[in-house]
């Protein structure tokens, strides 16, 4: 966790087998700052004509001089009539920001043409997608002759150093299928997602709402492609934080390929089969931390793991560190049968709600290291390993209420494992706490974003003919999001003197998902899960 724009020292030691240095290098290295100078502003009125998809093409800005495109808040509307929306190709240092986006035959945005140095900022991305019609023999739907799938909010192919910021992708036309129905078994999910990357280096994903619904899932919530090889994946220097991806039929993240410093932090992943899928982590490292998977099962109610892991291809993995995580839902934890991928657990709760349920399975690999874990249910670790570990179940503030901000009695209270650059600005008491939130800490909910309202409740169950009621305090101006309520749900707002009221109530007896959304008044949302009880 770096503070943006600012230069630091980087040390790497490469040692041999027995742990004696053999070569030590030291380099200076700058992160990238939030905002960027802008020598030349162009309005969405000046470059479109108000049909069709809009063009970037070209567009060559410097370092020193981004050219931003504002959308003034506009809608483009491109229907179904070009295979995007929104085309960026061939273009540097550029920001499309403040537009809402909707249709494209095939995907919202699409950034491709070797472009480098685009950031996405503010833009609200709707009804993409091929509908198809499903052929039950083989369990896709089907366009053009073709299984539809791929299709996405965002796509960002054969491109480098891109920001997607403060975005919320939701509701896509194309449908996707489950594993399992009545009519096929274990067909792998193929339709749209919220975002299709395949990305050279240095992507950012930062505070969006990747929200689908029950009606039209996501295959993964973040889909990378040439999964499984050293070129696939991410791309190295990544960073994913800050996010809220629901409503999947696969994978809510799937970042299987190189994971070369990749880092996945302070993300929450719901309703989905997996919640991140690293299978296999080809390079590495991958960081994983400070997230929250909860509440897991596709529409159909299949689960498998909060942490899915797979050998590598060529018989040489990669080391994926799990620190200060959440993971609590059905089952299983975090399950790695390779023996060429190292997973390194700390401080973590992994807790598996369902009976016999595995919370940690790692014992092929006695390079990995697994300790001052809680861990919930059944686990299999090596010989040595979680000897600072606790078996139990976590006390929270408000499980019910998706409340995870550990309870007064939590045991796992500094009971966590210091570690370097990444327990110092987070650790209150003695020792870190195992978990994703610190008791005593600033960070209250999952996901992060600069946002300083904070909700009584964040999964609230709403039953045919009963209102529920959700408040949110906060020390700035916020609104309830009118235009991304779920169709099945009634919701009004009333400003209180501490912030919001919020009453719920459903239109009509369904068993159904979904979310709504309170806004800041620089559009960063916070996110709370509905569920419909028939």
């Amino acid at each position: 966790k770096l503070k943006s724009g600012t230069e630091y020292e980087v040390k790497a030691v490469i040692k041999d087998t027995a742990g004696n240095s053999l070569r030590e290098v030291v380099k200076t290295a700058k992160t990238w700052a939030d905002d960027v100078p802008v020598a030349k502003t162009v309005k969405l009125s000046d470059i479109y004509s108000g049909s069709g998809a809009l063009v970037i093409d070209g567009f060559k800005g410097t370092e020193n001089g981004w050219i931003k495109i504002d959308g003034e808040g506009a809608v483009l509307d491109a229907e179904k009539n070009t295979f995007e929306a929104v085309f960026i190709s061939d273009s540097q240092y550029v920001i499309l920001e403040n537009l809402t986006v909707k249709g494209g035959y095939r995907c919202g945005i699409n950034v491709t043409g070797g472009s480098e140095n685009i950031r996405i900022k503010k833009c609200d991305i709707s009804g993409w997608g091929r509908v198809g019609i499903l052929d039950k023999t083989i369990g896709n739907y089907i366009a053009d002759g073709e299984t539809v799938n791929y299709d996405a909010g965002i796509r960002l192919y054969g491109v480098s150093k891109v920001t997607v910021e403060n975005c919320t992708i939701h509701d896509a036309d194309a449908f996707t299928n489950a594993w399992n129905t009545d009519d096929w078994s274990w067909v792998h999910p193929a339709g749209a997602s919220g975002m299709f990357c395949r990305v050279n280096e240095g992507l950012v994903i930062r505070y969006n709402n990747i929200v689908a619904n029950d009606i039209h899932r996501w295959n993964d919530g973040i889909e990378s492609m040439v999964n499984g090889y050293r070129e696939g994946g991410l791309g190295h220097d990544s960073d994913i934080y800050g996010n809220i991806i629901a409503f999947c039929q696969d994978d809510g993240m799937e970042v299987d390929g190189s994971g070369m410093n990749v880092r996945i932090y302070q993300n929450r992943i719901e309703n989905g089969l997996c919640g991140i899928s690293a299978a296999p982590v080809e390079s590495g490292p991958l960081y994983i931390y400070e997230n929250l998977i909860t509440n897991m099962g596709t529409l159909n109610g299949d689960v498998n793991s909060m942490i899915k892991s797979s050998a590598s291809y060529d018989g040489v993995g990669g080391t994926v560190y799990v620190f200060n995580n959440t993971f609590d839902s059905v089952e299983p934890g975090i399950v790695n049968t390779s023996s060429d991928t190292n997973y390194v657990t700390r401080n973590n709760i992994i807790a598996v709600r369902r009976i016999n349920g595995m919370a940690l399975k790692n014992n092929t690999n006695i390079s990995g290291s697994n300790d001052y874990d809680m861990l919930s249910k059944l686990y299999e670790v090596c010989s040595g390993d979680e000897k600072n570990g606790i078996s139990g179940v976590p006390q929270y503030r408000n499980f019910d209420s998706g409340d995870f901000y550990p309870a007064d009695d939590f045991t796992g209270i500094d009971k966590g494992q210091f570690l370097n650059n990444f327990s110092a600005d987070r650790t209150v008491g003695s020792a870190p706490d195992m978990g994703a939130l610190e008791y005593g800490g600033e960070m209250e909910f999952l996901p992060y974003r600069p946002i300083k309202a904070r909700a009584d409740r964040y999964y609230i169950e709403v039953h045919q003919g009963a209102e529920e009621t959700v408040n949110i305090t906060s020390d700035e101006p916020i609104y309830l999001d009118n235009k991304l309520l779920p169709e099945w749900i009634d919701a009004v707002g009333y400003n209180t003197e501490n912030g919001l009221c919020i009453k719920l109530s459903a239109k009509s007896d369904i068993n159904a998902n979904g979310m709504i959304f309170v806004v800041n008044q620089d559009g960063y949302k916070l996110p709370i899960t509905l569920k419909g009880i028939k």
